[in-house]
């Protein structure tokens, strides 16, 4: 039996005690029973909130949750954990071998380094918040590194994971401390990036989608030697004067109920959560307009675990778009549908899905045409940026096949 303290830091600094996560042994099949129930003191709280806004999910009460491993209804839990990338470090620093790689494991090692809200103890006291003092060329050759194979020392190791131990995804990535605000640096990778210029491709992304309308957090590129790295500033960190607080965050995977497995999910699911969840009514107009900038720009990553809903003071809201980036991998087909369809849209498509969820026809179409003229600049924005020309003449054809279908 393995038992952890879950704590919560709120938007205004302070960390309370949110509950009591418990793991049971392990069965035949390597998931184990789990049980959840919040603490006593959050609960009489008159600022308490449930983890999850969907009622029939972790509602804030005092009973016992169970579950296996964080699957239904403790995934939202799941969510403040890393994925591959800070799954591979933590587990190459620990020295995990196979049957202790276990959430309660992945856990213990986050203690209060993760992204979120969300941090765990096995004693009742909170863990410590890092300050994320790194040197960004040392992270970054220590990743490259890592990613090539190569056996890296333990204090570098150990460096490498206390910054790149906590983000999700499958590139490497470190959380880092810049100009007095705390930032996810997002480094090249060799494996991944299919020979392209990743990096200045998502930041002349980011930068379009801005300029088309869309929320997104701020950006800088660095150049470190021959290579460059993208600082994505955090928006789990709230704007208190020593960034303190946190944001809790919850993914449209776990809103919309999504298992293991990749489900054929089109955008219409996540949209009716955002509609049903979100306290901001604008929200399903933005939802709307990041659908139509993933189509036109050729994301195809765009999987439920891409966009989040933030809890802060007002309640719950649609974060800033992340991880928006051209075709990488060429699969062509979008991961949710775009109506009844995963291939690229027409403007016809996206405009009856729009007057579905903002009713309003006009409305969808002068959006889509937004998106539409600010694309269509991707070679020169990407250009002032410095991508390679090869990435640029490699994705300005698949571009331009997407917008000509939604002009």
């Amino acid at each position: 039996m393995n038992h952890l303290h879950v704590w919560l830091t709120l938007s205004g600094g302070e960390t309370v005690h949110l509950g009591e996560l418990v793991f049971g042994p392990p069965r035949a099949d390597g998931t184990a029973p789990t049980a959840f129930r919040y603490a006593p003191t959050w609960l009489a709280r008159a600022d308490a909130f449930a983890l999850n806004p969907d009622p029939q999910s972790l509602p804030l009460d005092g009973r016992e949750f169970q579950a296996s491993h964080l699957g239904p209804p403790l995934q939202v839990i799941d969510d403040a954990l890393p994925d591959d990338w800070g799954r591979r470090l933590i587990i190459a620093e620990q020295k995990l071998p196979m049957a202790r790689q276990t959430p309660y494991e992945i856990m213990l090692a986050v203690a209060g380094n993760g992204l979120g809200a969300l941090s765990f103890s096995e004693r009742k006291q909170a863990p410590s918040r890092p300050d994320d003092q790194f040197d960004l060329a040392e992270l970054m050759q220590a990743a490259a590194d890592f990613e090539a194979g190569h056996p890296l020392e333990d204090a570098r190791l150990h460096r490498l994971c206390a910054a790149g131990g906590s983000p999700g995804g499958a590139r490497p990535k470190a959380r880092i401390a810049w100009q007095g605000q705390s930032w996810i640096a997002k480094f090249p990778s060799l494996a991944r990036d299919n020979g392209h210029d990743v990096v200045g491709l998502e930041a002349a992304c980011l930068t379009l989608a801005a300029q088309a309308g869309l929320m997104v957090p701020a950006i800088h590129l660095a150049d470190l030697g021959s290579r460059r790295v993208l600082l994505v500033r955090r928006f789990d960190i709230a704007p208190n004067r020593d960034q303190s607080g946190r944001h809790h965050m919850i993914t449209l995977k776990t809103l919309c109920r999504e298992g293991a497995g990749r489900y054929a999910l089109s955008y219409d699911a996540p949209a009716e959560a955002i509609r049903k969840y979100s306290d901001d009514p604008d929200d399903i107009e933005r939802f709307f307009r990041q659908m139509a900038f993933n189509a036109a720009i050729g994301n195809t990553d765009d999987h439920l675990k891409n966009f989040l809903l933030l809890r802060d003071e007002r309640g719950w809201r649609l974060s800033p778009a992340f991880d928006l980036v051209p075709d990488i991998g060429r699969n062509r087909e979008h991961t949710l549908a775009i109506g009844y369809s995963h291939e690229t849209p027409s403007r016809d498509d996206l405009v009856a899905v729009g007057q579905r969820w903002l009713g309003n026809a006009s409305q969808a179409r002068r959006i889509v045409q937004e998106v539409v003229d600010v694309v269509n600049t991707f070679g020169a924005t990407a250009e002032q940026l410095a991508v390679t020309p090869a990435s640029i003449a490699f994705f300005a054809g698949d571009i331009a096949r997407r917008i000509k279908r939604m002009a």
